[in-house]
């Protein structure tokens, strides 16, 4: 199977899409009747959410959805092909989230030619990297536009994008007795993903209510409570200039670096490189201070304090010049621990 989720460009188009899968004028099927799926997302227009699917393709058998075609003949890249645009053309999507890429018969020649209708059709149109045929793609052929590592961090680039796909648990659907991440684990998750300038998409599993289960909600709540201590060393920014690592690692912003230091025993980082002048250095951990001082053509910056329970200590450096100018940079080579 061959899967994709559509994010709606407009909340407000929530309603509209919803109504248009009544009679499909590819399937007239009606998708509304099938499935449950209209009661539990009547409220995210309204929470200005743009809402996507994915998941939903699972049940074609069942419910025949439109946003899935089997592929094992060209008719399956036809359907596939006409129902994409019924839903590109009504509601200006700008983003589609392919799926199910690794079944044999979406082979590399049904990759290239469904990419090469979609392309010709939107050319503005954002496409994960799971529309390309998992193992079979060769060197040089086009793909998406942001590749989509799954339950692992991905590596630190700011030349292509990339956003990792992460559970709070082990599972991607509810489980009861679900084995969930600590807090600090999720917020070292965020952290890794901004600091290797990705996007994180952290997934949750509602239960048969379709209700939030009360550890994943402790988890989001937990997040979100340190977001609004220190969302300005996230929101907005891009990952670098210092490469991540064991360390933790660094985003910037005009001309301010947040250093999100993870390492709880480093009293200091020595960083080789920095071409800038470092105009202030302060901790935006209470209890804890921070100073830097020049070291050969970096800095060395300075820790000391109590440093936080859960998440990283995080240090802002306003600079002399853009951030991103900088370009990509060495992590700290020497890192002093407190005994």
């Amino acid at each position: 199977m061959f899967m994709v989720m559509l994010v709606i460009d407009d909340p407000g188009h929530l309603d509209a899409v919803l109504e248009a899968w009544v009679a499909s004028g590819v399937t007239g099927v009606n998708i509304l009747e099938r499935t449950g799926l209209a009661r539990r997302a009547a409220g995210a227009s309204h929470l200005g959410i743009r809402f996507g699917f994915e998941n939903l393709a699972r049940c074609t058998e069942e419910c025949h959805a439109t946003l899935l075609a089997v592929v094992p003949d060209e008719t399956g890249i036809a359907s596939l092909m006409a129902e994409t645009t019924e839903l590109v053309r009504r509601y200006g999507l700008r983003m589609l989230w392919f799926d199910g890429q690794w079944e044999a018969p979406y082979t590399r020649e049904r990759s290239l030619a469904f990419q090469r209708e979609l392309r010709a059709r939107f050319p503005r149109l954002v496409v994960n990297d799971r529309i390309e045929a998992s193992g079979r793609m060769q060197p040089g052929d086009p793909g998406g536009d942001f590749a989509t590592p799954e339950q692992r961090v991905g590596e630190y680039d700011t030349k292509r994008p990339w956003e990792t796909c992460m559970t709070l648990g082990d599972q991607w659907a509810y489980r009861p007795n679900d084995r969930y991440k600590s807090l600090d684990q999720v917020l070292t998750i965020l952290v890794q993903t901004v600091t290797g300038d990705g996007n994180l998409l952290l997934n949750v599993g509602p239960d048969a209510e379709g209700r939030i289960p009360p550890e994943q909600r402790r988890l989001l709540l937990g997040m979100g409570e340190w977001l609004g201590e220190h969302g300005q060393a996230v929101y907005g920014t891009r990952g670098g200039p210092f490469r991540n690592g064991a360390w933790g690692g660094a985003t910037r912003k005009g001309r301010t670096v947040f250093l999100l230091v993870l390492d709880r025993k480093a009293d200091q980082l020595t960083f080789p490189e920095l071409p800038a002048r470092v105009r202030s250095c302060r901790s935006l951990a209470p209890g804890m201070s921070a100073s830097v001082e020049s070291e050969g053509r970096g800095i060395r910056v300075r820790l000391s304090g109590a440093r936080p329970e859960v998440g990283p200590a995080v240090i802002r450096l306003d600079l002399d010049r853009d951030a991103w100018s900088l370009g990509d940079l060495p992590g700290p080579s020497q890192k002093g621990t407190s005994g």
